[in-house]
């Protein structure tokens, strides 16, 4: 995916290039979902995504050098879709299917032995979060990050994401008491 250029030296390593270029592609996926729940568009997202790898790329002395790359590239893609929302660069109807075109290796959000029903039940309560909420629940639940990383990425203070996380999580399950997807007394 990533042409060989003459540029690699400044590593020192042509190894050291291959590894950044490797630890891109594997991130590539969660820049894609992150930026599907801000923004609720395929293209959009796409669009997000390959700018968030191209800015790695062109800063991949930094991205090699910070202790968590990940987070990076997501602060990143993060910080695009704000860019493009503020600017009003994106499409009128937002909503947002939760892990949509995603593997969710090793994630906890859902138990994989959820009906199809059911998981759709989910991802529709998790569209109806607000932005904050949605997007923790996506950050924390299907990337697998911290709180302290949540934090780093979206410029708020820890505090704030284990509460927007409490009370997302109680948000979607008044959503599920509603429709009756689970029972009236599940804590």
């Amino acid at each position: 995916m990533w042409a060989s250029s003459g540029g690699d030296q400044e590593l020192g390593k042509p190894e050291k290039s291959d590894q950044i270029r490797c630890m891109l592609e594997v991130h590539l996926p969660a820049a894609y979902r992150l930026a599907m729940h801000f923004l609720g568009d395929h293209h959009a997202a796409q669009d997000v995504a390959q700018e968030t790898m191209l800015r790695a790329w062109k800063n991949r002395k930094q991205v090699a050098d910070n202790g968590n790359a990940k987070a990076w590239l997501l602060r990143v893609t993060a910080n695009l879709c704000r860019d493009r929302l503020r600017r009003g660069k994106h499409p009128a109807n937002r909503t947002v299917a939760l892990a949509d075109d995603c593997h969710l290796q090793n994630k906890q959000i859902v138990e994989v032995t959820f009906e199809d029903e059911q998981l759709q039940r989910v991802r529709d309560a998790v569209a109806k979060l607000n932005d904050d909420y949605r997007i923790a629940i996506q950050l924390f639940s299907v990337e697998g990050l911290s709180v302290a990383e949540i934090a780093e990425i979206t410029g708020d203070k820890p505090g704030a994401i284990k509460v927007r996380l409490t009370r997302a999580r109680a948000q979607i399950r008044e959503i599920l008491k509603r429709q009756g997807a689970i029972e009236k007394d599940v804590p």
